[in-house]
């Protein structure tokens, strides 16, 4: 496969990045919030994540409703943006 040094440079930034934080990704991430609200915008805080249990996947459609318009699904519990 051919080399792009693009891709090179923006590895090697990103090698750079973690090995300041020792590869914490907890760390990195609450640089990157740290850098987000610097910069005067909004931060969107997402609401957290469930995993679906196996023995739970009939109730999917009930966690989730059709966007026909749009055609996407719309979570019943939408994020709210951080004040």
């Amino acid at each position: 496969m051919a080399t792009n040094s693009i891709l090179n440079e923006l590895h090697a930034i990103r090698r750079e990045y973690a090995e300041r934080f020792n590869q914490d990704l907890h760390a990195i991430c609450d640089d990157a919030r740290r850098k987000q609200g610097r910069n005067g915008r909004r931060v969107v805080a997402a609401a957290p994540r469930v995993a679906i249990e196996k023995d739970k996947i009939d109730q999917v459609p009930d966690l989730l409703q059709l966007d026909l318009k749009n055609k996407s699904p719309l979570i019943k519990n939408k994020p709210t943006l951080a004040p």
